[in-house]
């Protein structure tokens, strides 16, 4: 399933003030920065057929549908059903990773929970937060028949998990926000605690990671840089479409 150390080995505690009571449904994402989820070569490297539990005809076809989707994230992970002809630098055997690709083993791996001013803990739910249509048909188990797409159960249970499908969900920008839990209790002013289980390295890439809590309204969640990038890309159309009339109507005086 989704790899973490134990609580006690990386915990640490954010205090987050609340101004104001807040009322549900309140979203809890996690934002990280410098993290670049819309590079071509990433966005392309994963296997869809293989997430959706597809089997395959023959190993070969299996294993070359990999190893042309995932490239290096192909046939270096740890453990798996099927062994890769590769060992890494003690010797130790590797196997061909499912889920394979950039995305799935850049897994966001933090794990958050959120203390009330009484130092209770708040309840939140993943239940809701992947979309239906990705849950229902992009992800599954592999199925008890296949011979060649098999998983180990953690496998299963990764890709299963609604962490998992949110994640694969690749962001349009550097600085991404993505949905952890919903909470669906009121949180009243004051002091709450989040006790991060911080797995994710994000000095490698040189970013920075926050938790936050939300609400939305008739318009959905705040995303400024998305609408700042929508208005610019409008304002150089518009731009454009004036030069191309002025170009044409000068043309046509000339003729």
């Amino acid at each position: 399933g989704r790899p973490h150390a134990a609580w006690g080995d990386t915990a640490c505690r954010v205090t987050l003030t609340l101004a104001q009571r807040m009322e549900p449904p309140i979203f809890m994402h996690y934002q990280l920065t410098n993290f670049h989820q819309n590079h071509r070569s990433y966005i392309s490297s994963r296997l869809d057929a293989q997430l959706r539990g597809d089997d395959y005809d023959t190993q070969q076809a299996y294993t070359d549908a990999i190893e042309a989707k995932c490239g290096a994230a192909a046939d270096t992970c740890t453990k798996g059903s099927l062994a890769s002809d590769k060992v890494d630098a003690n010797g130790t055997q590797l196997y061909w990773c499912n889920p394979c690709g950039l995305i799935a083993r850049s897994f966001f791996t933090d794990e958050f929970a959120l203390l009330d001013p009484d130092n209770a803990t708040v309840a939140m739910s993943n239940a809701s937060i992947a979309w239906k249509s990705d849950i229902d048909k992009k992800y599954a188990p592999t199925p008890a028949e296949n011979v060649h797409n098999v998983r180990l159960p953690e496998e299963d249970e990764l890709v299963t998990d609604p962490d998992f499908v949110v994640w694969m969900r690749t962001a349009a920008m550097d600085k991404f926000r993505k949905l952890y839990r919903v909470i669906e209790t009121p949180l009243e002013a004051g002091e709450y605690t989040v006790v991060v289980n911080n797995n994710y390295d994000v000095t490698y890439f040189g970013g920075e990671k926050a938790v936050l809590l939300s609400q939305t309204t008739i318009l959905g969640g705040p995303n400024t840089r998305l609408g700042y990038g929508y208005v610019i890309v409008g304002a150089v159309c518009v731009l454009v479409a004036i030069v191309v009339k002025i170009t044409e109507s000068t043309r046509a005086k000339l003729e």
